[in-house]
Protein backbone atom coordinates (compact mmCIF):
# COMPACT_ATOMS: atom_id res chain seq x y z
CA UNK A 1 0.00 0.00 0.00
CA UNK A 2 1.46 3.25 -1.09
CA UNK A 3 3.27 2.11 -4.00
CA UNK A 4 3.67 5.44 -5.57
CA UNK A 5 4.76 8.20 -2.55
CA UNK A 6 8.87 8.53 -1.38
CA UNK A 7 9.00 5.04 0.57
CA UNK A 8 6.85 3.09 -1.74
CA UNK A 9 8.89 3.82 -5.05
CA UNK A 10 12.04 3.10 -2.79
CA UNK A 11 10.99 -0.91 -1.96
CA UNK A 12 10.56 -1.28 -5.20
CA UNK A 13 13.88 -0.56 -6.11
CA UNK A 14 15.02 -2.64 -3.26
CA UNK A 15 12.79 -5.56 -5.56
CA UNK A 16 14.65 -4.52 -8.16
CA UNK A 17 17.94 -4.94 -6.96
CA UNK A 18 17.16 -8.61 -5.50
CA UNK A 19 15.54 -9.81 -8.97
CA UNK A 20 14.07 -13.42 -8.33
CA UNK A 21 13.89 -13.06 -4.53
CA UNK A 22 10.14 -11.38 -4.59
CA UNK A 23 7.09 -10.92 -6.89
CA UNK A 24 4.76 -8.08 -6.52
CA UNK A 25 1.71 -9.72 -5.38
CA UNK A 26 -0.42 -6.22 -5.38
CA UNK A 27 -0.06 -2.52 -5.72
CA UNK A 28 -2.32 0.09 -3.59
CA UNK A 29 -1.70 4.03 -4.11
CA UNK A 30 -3.88 7.43 -3.68
CA UNK A 31 -4.15 9.68 -6.80
CA UNK A 32 -1.23 9.40 -8.56
CA UNK A 33 -2.79 7.18 -11.04
CA UNK A 34 0.00 7.66 -14.10
CA UNK A 35 2.72 6.63 -11.80
CA UNK A 36 0.59 3.79 -10.90
CA UNK A 37 -0.31 2.62 -13.83
CA UNK A 38 3.45 2.65 -14.92
CA UNK A 39 4.68 0.05 -12.08
CA UNK A 40 1.78 -1.81 -12.86
CA UNK A 41 3.04 -2.48 -16.87
CA UNK A 42 6.48 -2.95 -15.37
CA UNK A 43 5.47 -5.45 -12.37
CA UNK A 44 2.25 -7.06 -13.46
CA UNK A 45 0.57 -7.60 -10.12
CA UNK A 46 -2.41 -9.56 -10.16
CA UNK A 47 -3.94 -7.26 -8.60
CA UNK A 48 -3.90 -3.41 -8.16
CA UNK A 49 -5.92 -0.30 -6.65
CA UNK A 50 -6.19 3.30 -6.50
CA UNK A 51 -8.10 6.45 -4.67
CA UNK A 52 -8.84 7.74 -8.08
CA UNK A 53 -12.32 6.54 -8.85
CA UNK A 54 -13.70 6.54 -12.31
CA UNK A 55 -10.06 6.55 -13.59
CA UNK A 56 -9.24 2.78 -14.79
CA UNK A 57 -7.06 1.21 -17.65
CA UNK A 58 -8.70 -1.66 -18.90
CA UNK A 59 -5.64 -3.21 -20.86
CA UNK A 60 -4.52 -4.75 -17.39
CA UNK A 61 -4.57 -7.90 -16.76
CA UNK A 62 -4.59 -7.21 -13.12
CA UNK A 63 -7.90 -7.29 -11.34
CA UNK A 64 -9.63 -4.65 -9.41
CA UNK A 65 -9.24 -5.27 -5.70
CA UNK A 66 -9.71 -3.76 -2.14
CA UNK A 67 -7.07 -2.86 -0.49
CA UNK A 68 -8.14 -4.76 2.72
CA UNK A 69 -9.04 -7.94 0.37
CA UNK A 70 -5.35 -7.17 -0.69
CA UNK A 71 -3.72 -7.62 2.56
CA UNK A 72 -5.55 -10.75 3.06
CA UNK A 73 -5.06 -12.72 -0.01
CA UNK A 74 -3.68 -16.91 0.86
CA UNK A 75 -0.48 -16.04 -1.33
CA UNK A 76 0.86 -13.00 0.06
CA UNK A 77 3.82 -13.37 2.67
CA UNK A 78 5.04 -9.77 3.40
CA UNK A 79 2.28 -6.51 3.66
CA UNK A 80 3.72 -3.69 3.03
CA UNK A 81 2.42 -0.47 5.01
CA UNK A 82 3.55 3.09 3.47
CA UNK A 83 0.29 5.28 3.67
CA UNK A 84 0.33 8.53 5.99
CA UNK A 85 -2.05 8.92 8.33
CA UNK A 86 -5.17 6.58 8.65
CA UNK A 87 -5.54 5.52 5.23
CA UNK A 88 -4.13 2.37 5.65
CA UNK A 89 -5.54 1.33 9.02
CA UNK A 90 -7.84 -1.02 8.12
CA UNK A 91 -6.21 -3.16 5.60
CA UNK A 92 -3.21 -3.22 8.57
CA UNK A 93 -5.61 -4.48 10.78
CA UNK A 94 -6.94 -7.01 8.51
CA UNK A 95 -3.84 -8.51 7.57
CA UNK A 96 -2.74 -8.76 11.22
CA UNK A 97 -6.13 -10.72 11.99
CA UNK A 98 -5.18 -12.99 8.80
CA UNK A 99 -1.99 -13.72 10.58
CA UNK A 100 0.69 -11.89 7.97
CA UNK A 101 4.31 -10.02 8.50
CA UNK A 102 3.02 -6.44 7.95
CA UNK A 103 5.71 -3.89 7.48
CA UNK A 104 4.94 -0.66 8.86
CA UNK A 105 6.52 2.42 7.43
CA UNK A 106 3.37 4.89 7.29
CA UNK A 107 3.66 8.45 8.83
CA UNK A 108 1.86 9.12 12.08
CA UNK A 109 -2.22 9.95 12.03
CA UNK A 110 -2.13 12.73 14.25
CA UNK A 111 -0.67 15.14 17.04
CA UNK A 112 -1.79 15.16 20.53
CA UNK A 113 -1.44 18.06 22.38
CA UNK A 114 1.32 18.39 25.30
CA UNK A 115 0.59 20.33 28.49
CA UNK A 116 3.59 21.76 30.39
CA UNK A 117 6.14 19.82 27.70
CA UNK A 118 9.60 21.14 25.83
CA UNK A 119 7.18 20.54 22.64
CA UNK A 120 3.59 21.46 22.12
CA UNK A 121 2.12 18.67 20.40
CA UNK A 122 3.69 15.16 20.15
CA UNK A 123 3.16 12.54 17.07
CA UNK A 124 1.00 9.41 17.72
CA UNK A 125 -0.11 6.22 16.10
CA UNK A 126 -2.31 3.43 16.76
CA UNK A 127 -1.34 -0.03 18.51
CA UNK A 128 -1.77 -3.09 16.42
CA UNK A 129 -3.39 -5.48 18.64
CA UNK A 130 -7.38 -5.05 17.87
CA UNK A 131 -10.56 -6.10 16.36
CA UNK A 132 -12.36 -5.04 12.90
CA UNK A 133 -15.02 -5.98 11.65
CA UNK A 134 -14.13 -6.39 7.71
CA UNK A 135 -16.14 -3.24 5.29
CA UNK A 136 -18.71 -4.40 3.00
CA UNK A 137 -17.32 -3.28 -0.85
CA UNK A 138 -18.35 0.38 -1.24
CA UNK A 139 -18.80 1.36 2.71
CA UNK A 140 -17.87 4.40 3.74
CA UNK A 141 -14.84 4.36 6.09
CA UNK A 142 -13.99 6.97 8.76
CA UNK A 143 -12.15 7.80 11.64
CA UNK A 144 -12.08 9.72 15.14
CA UNK A 145 -9.03 10.58 17.14
CA UNK A 146 -10.05 11.34 21.17
CA UNK A 147 -7.00 12.72 22.52
CA UNK A 148 -6.46 12.44 26.75
CA UNK A 149 -5.30 15.27 28.73
CA UNK A 150 -1.81 14.38 28.34
CA UNK A 151 0.78 16.22 30.89
CA UNK A 152 4.49 15.92 30.23
CA UNK A 153 7.21 14.35 30.55
CA UNK A 154 5.43 11.83 27.69
CA UNK A 155 7.72 8.70 26.94
CA UNK A 156 7.58 6.73 23.41
CA UNK A 157 5.01 4.32 23.44
CA UNK A 158 2.72 5.51 26.01
CA UNK A 159 -1.19 5.91 25.46
CA UNK A 160 -1.76 9.33 24.44
CA UNK A 161 -5.26 8.76 23.11
CA UNK A 162 -7.77 6.49 21.31
CA UNK A 163 -8.70 6.12 17.51
CA UNK A 164 -11.91 4.81 16.45
CA UNK A 165 -12.81 3.87 12.94
CA UNK A 166 -15.90 4.00 11.69
CA UNK A 167 -18.05 2.05 9.03
CA UNK A 168 -21.06 3.55 7.44
CA UNK A 169 -21.36 5.41 11.18
CA UNK A 170 -21.37 2.08 12.84
CA UNK A 171 -18.08 2.08 14.97
CA UNK A 172 -15.82 -0.96 13.82
CA UNK A 173 -12.55 -0.21 15.61
CA UNK A 174 -11.29 0.65 18.25
CA UNK A 175 -7.34 1.20 19.60
CA UNK A 176 -5.18 3.09 21.84
CA UNK A 177 -2.82 5.93 20.23
CA UNK A 178 0.94 5.53 21.31
CA UNK A 179 3.38 8.56 21.38
CA UNK A 180 6.28 8.34 18.66
CA UNK A 181 8.92 10.11 20.54
CA UNK A 182 9.67 11.36 23.85
CA UNK A 183 8.61 14.90 24.92
CA UNK A 184 10.18 16.41 27.87
CA UNK A 185 8.77 18.55 30.54
CA UNK A 186 9.07 22.09 31.54
CA UNK A 187 10.78 21.35 34.83
CA UNK A 188 12.83 23.58 37.44
CA UNK A 189 16.00 22.13 35.72
CA UNK A 190 15.09 23.88 32.88
CA UNK A 191 13.62 26.93 34.07
CA UNK A 192 16.71 27.47 35.99
CA UNK A 193 19.07 26.66 32.37
CA UNK A 194 16.80 29.62 31.03
CA UNK A 195 17.01 31.63 33.36
CA UNK A 196 21.02 31.09 34.16
CA UNK A 197 21.24 32.25 29.94
CA UNK A 198 19.46 34.93 30.28
CA UNK A 199 21.12 36.19 33.23
CA UNK A 200 24.36 35.76 31.26
CA UNK A 201 23.01 37.46 28.06
CA UNK A 202 22.37 40.79 30.68
CA UNK A 203 25.09 40.41 32.28
CA UNK A 204 27.25 40.40 29.26
CA UNK A 205 24.79 42.98 27.82
CA UNK A 206 25.53 45.34 30.90
CA UNK A 207 29.31 45.09 30.79
CA UNK A 208 29.83 45.28 27.30
CA UNK A 209 28.21 48.44 27.38
CA UNK A 210 29.85 50.45 30.30
CA UNK A 211 33.24 49.61 29.07
CA UNK A 212 32.01 50.33 25.35
CA UNK A 213 30.91 53.73 26.66
CA UNK A 214 34.55 54.10 29.06
CA UNK A 215 36.29 53.41 25.45
CA UNK A 216 34.09 55.85 23.61
CA UNK A 217 34.81 58.69 26.25
CA UNK A 218 38.30 57.73 26.41
CA UNK A 219 38.68 57.74 22.88
CA UNK A 220 36.91 61.09 22.56
CA UNK A 221 39.34 62.54 25.17
CA UNK A 222 42.24 61.45 23.07
CA UNK A 223 40.94 62.79 20.27
CA UNK A 224 40.25 66.34 21.81
CA UNK A 225 43.96 66.47 23.55
CA UNK A 226 45.44 65.81 19.97
CA UNK A 227 43.09 68.46 18.17
CA UNK A 228 44.47 70.89 20.97
CA UNK A 229 47.96 70.01 20.76
CA UNK A 230 47.65 70.30 17.13
CA UNK A 231 45.83 73.82 17.66
CA UNK A 232 48.88 74.96 19.78
CA UNK A 233 51.57 73.67 17.50
CA UNK A 234 49.51 75.80 14.80
CA UNK A 235 49.73 78.93 16.72
CA UNK A 236 53.00 78.53 17.37
CA UNK A 237 54.22 78.43 14.07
Amino acid sequence: MGSTGSLGTQALQVVDSLPGNFEVLALAAGYRTELLFEQIRKYKPRYYWHAAQGSYDFNFKSEWLLPSEMTILPEADLVLITTSGTAGLLPTIAALKAGKTVALANQPCGKIRVNGGTSGEIDAAPRENFDIIEPNCGAEVTTKIEPLLVEAPIEKGMKVGTITAFIDGVPAASADLCALNYVGSVGVGNIWQWTMKFGVAVFCLLVGGKYGAAFTKGSRRRRRGITSTMRDFNNFR
